[in-house]
């Protein structure tokens, strides 16, 4: 029993850093511009401006 628990801790702190690591790379830095575009289509706004 004692093992099945450490099992299951070790598993869920490596799921943690895990996801750490992947959301990390998933939100990697773009240029301004671009940034900008994505925010004004998301607003509703015209990017032109």
């Amino acid at each position: 029993m004692g093992r099945l628990l450490f099992m299951v801790a070790l598993t869920c702190v490596a799921y943690r850093i895990y996801t750490e690591i992947a959301g990390s790379a998933r939100h990697a830095p773009q240029d301004d511009d671009e940034a900008l575009r994505k925010q004004s289509t998301a607003l509703g706004v015209d990017p032109s401006r």
